[in-house]
């Protein structure tokens, strides 16, 4: 009765807490709102009647924080502190965290902070009702001081949201207090700048933005000096306008509609912009920390499959295994959501890991049989002794003959126990299998093999014996082992009566399409987000066509998608209600119970019926204008297109397209951008409808768009479509803060529309932009992180003063890593991977590497892949002596790919092995020194079995195998000294035998001068990265003219140009003869694989930039006007060699680098040249629209006054009408 006394004490508690800090967030809100609203609009304010709200709001306002500011009151009695009886630290804690709900989080003021509250509470104002005072107002600004409490009432809400869990993400809640900042601070400013003009319109200045733009005009009475104002709009419609213009001046949109006209405004607009632009670019830079770190952890898991997926692309698994990969990844993603379980364990306390590895394995344990009377002692120390393992599916758990080394428990999945091709028994969580070895020795007679992923985990027997004979007396271990036998026997027996279970997983008909992972699935998911997207798009169309008067025929092709889409949608719905399967802990769920079940918990059934109804079929009878607004019941689809798009994303990892994460990121932004700009352009368009068939406005921004005489624009234009383009066209200047003010609202639904987007879209729409550069910057971040680190060699090695000759030697082998791994670290791939997936992933990138070693036949097939998984990867450059005849020899090799060379001290050689030969077996019978010498002569991947490992796996033999095996090295090792020797030999007796013996030369030496790579022009030399400056300058030049020349018409220089083609053809001839090119990081010269490797690559495409094609026009067009146009569309081509531009680029900066240069500079310079070209290409297409646009005009025959672009000239008045160049220019 007490706890449930407490329990409804502590409930009432946070009610009236959460009540107490929301009712004084907004009581503050209001202060900080009404009293610049007052003091701006409502100048003849009074303690009156008249004012009702007002006055009754500051009343109850004035009343609660009198409240607050007696309970804040701070005590200053010192033995009131002494007479606190002590607590514990728990019930501190307890307290403190009551206090601090009830309370709201603040600690008890200081006296400064009491005073100041205390000032902020005083109802200065009700003073006037004594004095009769007409500046009521001022008598009031002692309650903005509420203000300042503001981010502490915030940060209480904050709390509370976090409480309830429904703030978790630190960058959302600074977003939303920025907003607010952003909002009060616009209130204030907007506030302000209408005060400033009205005080100087009653000090007589003609001049002010008021007046300007018709919210007042001045009266003046005759010749005296007393002014008055005469309101032409209403309060509500000032203060929007007012608070219009603060926003877009503090957010830098600026569409000029409403500017300063006094000092006194121009001050006060300096001091708002300055605020705007602090607030806008907190705002904006947490904004964009909130877009770059959305969905962290889901990015950090996309970049990690990236890496697996190309270290399964190096090692060439195949598609089974890789799938097995995946799958494994994908369930885990489903099960943590990227947490990091050991991390989260490492960081813990020891206590603390006790703790959850008691909570996570005793209910496990306890559910044994033998344990079910164990208390928490016994089952906490068996929990620790408890080993965790992983199975992907068909894995094998335990194989027939296998000894069972202790009791198996399910703690996940579905785990299968077969006999022969039988299903015996299916076991899921709590189910345990073999507990009886817990005591007795016994060997496996089943296959016992996941069929989903399972957790299973393993009771060690041992540990198990020594634990309980520990904790435990004679007589419960006797009862123990009773209990464990006699159910052994009872489980063979429902075995017997019970198995032969036949899987019921569906696995053929139309069921077997409805798993989900089959490819109907995954195309059926593309198929429903294009339909998604679909709606996405039309339903703001839809909306913005409500007012129009369009008959069915107007709208037909709407129409007819929106009926196929409506299709789709029911279909999938019935789909996903009856059909789909869907994953649950790693089982496949197929019971149409439990289907449906899952429907009903994801979705609102009721919004899912109401969306499929078709109720726009109403409009027969109501007519064809309400078509667009039945339609709109379609927006309740809208919430599943975020997981429909998930699910896209996913597809496209699993896919063979390899998009990089960041530049799926970066796709996923732009079409947000895109459907946003659509979504505020549609609603901009309809605002306009609202206004004037609503609202009866008189006009509106489309009819003032079309009647601008500087432009030439119908929105009737491409049947209305013109008008839907000034609509996004205006989303986008507004919310990218580029402001033209070509589009201004013109009345105050438009005005109030554009202040919310403005504020809004003028902050989130960059914040995107500035996500997408993020998301840019982190494009190919492992390539980059491997030049930074390439650079940072690099330049370590030329300040030691190292030989050229090793530092190539050192980058080319970090080259050749990287070409062959792109930067994965194989081994903590592995160690990451569960065990038998682990075991399977080495088999079959290590397998091949032992099975032709005769010695290892000994092996079983157990032993053979505890060594295969011993294996590490080592690599070697051309020339590297792997092995020193006469050292000691500690280890193995293998050879996955290269060749090497054996041979002796006196450099005579024995043979050349290549993919799938071994060396160095003689280190595994003891300290032994090596026969011969190893070189290698090309880059050489070897697998490396050391003799520690091969002895702590051979240690499992009885005394017999183990000599077996070593006796069998110790022949083949025999073996090879005698044929070594034979081939010296013989060798030294017969010179002619070298050459039969390698198939290439006398001796190594020539050997290695024949392999080694003597490139004619290497890629990072001197004479390259000069010939690349030339292509830079050359590429740069036609980038720059070929635009030029087809939009200003402008004559070229065919002598540069021929000159600069004659550079192309040489180019070509490099390319082809005498440029050596890396390919999977090893350096390829030879002649003829060069010319291959050009033919293959960018040849076709050099042919096309190269050719000059303007030579036909200089024939056919030979003193023609057309010559100047034919020769720069006939130079486009050249425009193609753009495309190597990046490797230029590349091989520019590699030699700079060389020469120890900064090149941060020189990338800005880069970026900034970019900037510029694209800049050049748009003004040039700006240009050349304006050209086009009369180009069906005949002209001729005007006066051009001499030249055709001179301004002025009839010529050109009939050319350039009605296009921005005779507004902007011509005039």
């Amino acid at each position: 009765m007490g706890f449930r006394f407490c329990t409804k004490s502590r409930n009432l508690g946070r009610r009236n807490g959460w009540l107490r800090i929301t009712l004084r967030l907004l009581l503050a809100v209001y202060l900080s709102l009404s009293i610049p609203f007052r003091v701006a609009f409502i100048p003849t304010f009074t303690v009156h009647t008249k004012f009702f709200l007002f006055v009754a709001l500051d009343l109850i306002s004035t009343i609660f924080f009198v409240i607050e500011t007696i309970i804040a009151l701070p005590s200053s009695s010192p033995s009131a502190s002494s007479s606190v009886v002590p607590v514990t630290d728990s019930r501190k804690a307890f307290i403190s965290r009551n206090a601090s709900m009830i309370g709201g989080g603040q600690r008890r003021p200081k006296w400064w902070d009491f005073s100041l509250s205390l000032l902020a509470t005083v109802p200065f104002e009700y003073a006037t009702i004594i004095w009769e005072h007409d500046k009521t107002n001022y008598f009031l600004m002692n309650r903005a001081l509420r203000m300042f409490y503001l981010p502490s009432y915030l940060s209480d809400i904050s709390r509370i949201l976090e409480e309830k869990d429904l703030l978790r993400n630190i960058c959302v809640d600074r977003a939303w207090k920025l907003f607010f900042a952003m909002a009060i601070a616009g209130h204030w400013c907007g506030c302000g700048f209408f005060f400033v003009a009205r005080d100087q319109a009653l000090k007589g200045n003609p001049m002010t933005w008021p007046q300007d733009i018709g919210i007042y005009t001045i009266l003046s009475e005759g010749h005296s000096n007393n002014v008055s104002l005469m309101f032409l709009k209403d309060t509500p419609e000032a203060y929007i306008l007012s608070l219009y213009w603060a926003y877009i001046t503090m957010i830098t949109t600026g569409f000029g509609d409403i500017v300063p006209l006094t000092i006194q405004e121009t001050l006060w607009c300096i001091m708002s912009m300055y605020i705007g632009v602090v607030i806008t670019a907190c705002a904006i830079a947490n904004l964009q920390l909130l877009v770059t770190n959305m969905d962290a952890a889901l990015t950090f898991f996309q970049r990690k499959i990236e890496l697996i997926k190309r270290y399964m692309h190096y090692r060439r698994l195949p598609n089974s295994l890789q799938k097995r990969i995946m799958s494994f990844y994908d369930y885990q993603w489903d099960l943590l959501k990227g947490a990091d379980e050991e991390k989260f364990l490492v960081e813990l306390p020891r206590s603390l890991q006790q703790q959850i590895t008691n909570v996570l394995y005793r209910d496990l344990i306890g559910s044994l049989p033998v344990l079910r009377k164990a208390n928490n002692a016994l089952l906490n120390a068996l929990a620790d002794c408890t080993e965790v393992n992983i199975y992907s599916p068909r894995d094998d758990v335990l194989k027939p003959g296998e000894q069972l080394r202790g009791a198996i428990l399910i703690s996940r999945g579905e785990v299968e126990v077969l006999r022969g091709t039988i299903i015996e028994r299916k076991m899921q969580r709590f189910d345990r299998f073999a507990e009886e070895s817990l005591f007795v020795t016994k060997i496996c007679n089943f296959l016992v093999r996941s069929k989903t992923f399972a957790e299973v985990f393993l009771l060690p027997a041992v540990e198990f014996q020594h634990i309980i004979h520990s904790q435990c007396d004679n007589i419960h271990i006797s009862y123990m082992k009773e209990t464990a036998l006699a159910l052994a026997k009872s489980s063979v027996k429902a075995n017997k009566l019970f198995g032969s279970a036949e899987d019921t997983t569906p696995s053929g008909g139309f069921k077997k399409h409805c798993h989900p992972y089959s490819s109907f699935r995954k195309f059926w998911d593309c198929v429903v987000f294009l339909c998604l997207t679909y709606y996405v798009i039309a339903i703001p169309l839809n909306a913005m066509r409500i007012f129009s008067q369009s008959e069915f025929r107007d709208v037909a092709v709407l129409l007819i998608l929106g009926y196929i889409v409506d299709l789709f949608c029911a279909i999938n719905a019935i789909l996903k209600f009856n059909f789909f399967m869907y994953m649950e802990e790693g089982l496949v769920v197929f019971d149409r119970e439990c289907i449906r079940r899952k429907f009903r918990t994801q979705h609102n059934v009721f919004l899912e019926l109401f969306s499929l109804l078709p109720v726009d079929f109403l409009a027969i009878w109501f007519g064809s204008r309400y078509y667009n607004a039945f339609r709109l019941t379609k927006i309740c689809r809208l919430p599943s297109v975020l997981n429909y798009l998930g699910r896209i994303e996913r597809l496209l990892t699993e896919s063979k397209i390899g998009l990089d994460q960041s530049l799926r990121r970066v796709i996923n932004l732009n079409f947000l951008m895109i459907v946003v700009c659509h979504w505020v352009g549609c609603a901009w368009y309809i605002v306009a409808d609202i206004g004037t068939e609503v609202l009866s406005y008189d006009e509106s921004w489309r009819d003032a768009d079309e009647q601008d005489e500087s432009l030439s624009i119908s929105h009737t234009y491409l049947g209305g479509f013109s008008g839907y383009l000034r609509s996004v066209y205006w989303a986008i200047v507004g919310m990218s803060t580029v402001g033209y003010g070509d589009i201004v609202p013109t009345n105050a639904l438009e005005t109030t529309f554009s202040t919310f987007i403005i504020l809004f879209g003028g902050l989130v729409l960059p914040a995107v932009v500035g996500g997408l550069a993020a998301y840019m910057g982190s494009m190919n971040i492992a390539t980059k992180f491997h030049k930074r680190k390439v650079a940072k060699i690099r330049s370590y090695l030329k300040k030691q003063n190292i030989e050229k000759s090793i530092l190539d030697r050192i980058l080319r082998y970090y080259h050749y890593l990287w070409a062959r791994q792109g930067g994965v670290d194989e081994q903590n791939i592995m160690d990451e991977l569960p065990g038998p997936l682990r075991q399977r992933v080495a088999t079959f990138v290590n397998g091949d590497a032992i099975s032709c070693v005769p010695f290892f036949a000994l092996c079983d097939n157990t032993t053979r892949e505890l060594i295969v998984s011993t294996l590490k990867p080592r690599v070697f450059l051309p020339n590297d002596v792997i092995t020193q005849q006469g050292e000691l020899g500690k280890e193995m090799f293998f050879i996955e790919r290269g060749e090497v060379v054996v041979s002796s001290m006196d450099n005579i050689p024995f043979c050349t092995l290549s993919r799938g030969d071994y060396f160095g077996e003689s280190c595994l019978i003891g300290a032994t020194v090596r026969v011969a010498t190893v070189r290698a002569l090309t880059y050489c991947d070897c697998f490396v079995l050391s003799n520690d490992d091969f002895r702590e796996v051979i240690e499992n033999y009885f005394s017999p195998e183990r000599k077996n095996i070593t006796n069998a090295v110790a022949e083949t090792i025999r073996s090879k000294s005698r044929r070594n020797s034979s081939i010296s030999r013989n060798i030294i007796e017969h010179p002619k035998c070298q050459r039969n013996t390698t198939g290439e030369g006398s001796d190594l030496t020539e050997i290695v001068a024949k392999r080694s790579r003597n490139a004619k022009i290497q890629p990072d030399s001197k004479l390259k990265s000069a010939w690349s400056i030339i292509l830079l300058t050359v590429c740069v030049y036609n980038a720059w003219s070929i635009p030029f020349r087809l939009a200003f018409m402008s004559s070229s220089y065919y002598i540069i140009d021929w000159t600069l083609d004659i550079i192309f053809v040489s180019d070509m001839f490099l390319n082809y003869m005498h440029f050596s090119h890396f390919q999977e990081g090893e350096l390829i010269s030879e002649t003829e694989k060069v010319k291959r490797h050009y033919m293959k690559g960018n040849f076709k495409v050099d042919v096309l930039s190269t050719l000059p094609f303007d030579i036909i026009a200089y024939i056919w067009l030979k003193n023609d006007a057309r010559l100047t146009a034919a020769v720069a569309v006939l130079r486009l081509p050249k425009l193609l060699r753009l495309c190597r531009l990046l490797q230029i680029m590349g091989d520019i900066f590699r030699f700079l680098e060389d020469l120890h240069m900064n090149l941060a500079p020189l990338r800005l310079v880069e970026f900034l040249s970019g900037v510029i070209l694209i800049a050049h290409w748009a003004c040039c297409g700006f240009y050349a629209l304006a050209r086009l646009k009369n180009s069906h005009v005949n002209c001729d025959g005007l006066d051009t006054g001499g030249d055709v672009i001179t301004w002025g000239t009839a010529f050109a008045e009939c050319r350039w009408e009605n296009t921005w160049v005779q507004r902007q220019i011509m005039n």
